[in-house]
């Protein structure tokens, strides 16, 4: 889930930084699964800047936010139930977990969190990404 004060079209890439996760289960049609759901926030694709002010993460934004995908998943006749939230580190820890689960390679802590280590090698190749800041002229 993008936390923006501008809604974005279906599709679109957005380069953002990750800010929590929020841990849950779905249950539908009698089979429950884990449906973690990432939140982050945009970031202006060319100086990586937040493009919104600083969005404090507090305990009453943690909770509208569990609170919508309850609801959402109720019109859909589905189950949504909150397991916890965590913040960046948190989020980081299971994105790691993920993307080894993927490898099939077992997943140990490390000192420092490859997401890290993936966002600066993308840097140096700075995709193509829209920006909402129009370009100087050069």
């Amino acid at each position: 889930m993008i936390l923006a004060e501008e809604p974005t079209i279906p599709g679109t890439l957005v380069l953002c930084r990750l800010t929590a996760v929020l841990d849950a289960e779905q249950t539908g049609k009698e089979e429950t699964k884990r449906s973690d759901r990432f939140i982050v926030t945009p970031l202006d694709a060319e100086s990586r800047k937040p493009l919104e002010s600083a969005i404090h993460f507090d305990r009453l934004l943690m909770d509208a936010v569990a609170e919508f995908f309850v609801v959402y998943n109720k019109l859909q006749g589905k189950a949504f139930h909150k397991l916890g939230i965590h913040g960046t580190k948190g989020a980081h820890e299971l994105m790691e977990q993920g993307i080894f689960a993927g490898t099939g390679q077992t997943w140990t802590r490390v000192s420092r969190a490859p997401s890290r280590e993936i966002s600066q090698t993308n840097m140096r190749s700075k995709p193509q990404i829209a920006s909402r800041r129009p370009k100087k002229d050069r």
